[in-house]
């Protein structure tokens, strides 16, 4: 037999992993013959089962974090990626260079209070003393 097809049992992994002293990952990640859920190329979520390893396709949505262990994160993900293009579409389209320098020009900023859960607009007021 090759090393590739050499098929660990999850004990003898731990106790290589442990000897090594490789720590297991907290983030889940799909193991062979798993489902997973992704965005595709359409912004629609698609579920596939991972049973290649070495896929580039597989590897490359590791690589980005293009992979969620349900429908329900990678749908929340899908909006939070639209909601940050929403937003940056609209500070490209509507920012001026901002002067720092300048304690006359209003500066303002956006926070999310999760007490609220809500986004708030602050303005940023610098006094010189």
């Amino acid at each position: 037999k090759n090393v590739e097809d050499v098929e660990l049992t999850k004990e003898q992994e731990k106790q290589i992993k442990g000897f090594l002293g490789i720590k297991d990952s907290k983030k889940w990640m799909p193991e062979k013959n798993e489902s997973y859920f992704y965005i595709d190329d359409d912004g629609k979520i698609d579920k596939i089962t991972y049973a290649q390893p070495g896929c580039s396709n597989y590897e490359f949505r590791i690589l980005i974090n293009n992979y969620f262990k349900t429908e329900e994160k990678a749908e929340f993900r899908l909006e939070q990626i639209k909601v940050y293009n929403e937003l940056k579409n609209f500070a490209d389209e509507n920012n001026d260079e901002i002067d720092w320098k300048n304690e006359n020009e209003e500066k303002f900023y956006i926070n999310y209070i999760h007490s609220t859960n809500k986004f708030h607009v602050f303005l940023q007021t610098l006094y010189k003393i």
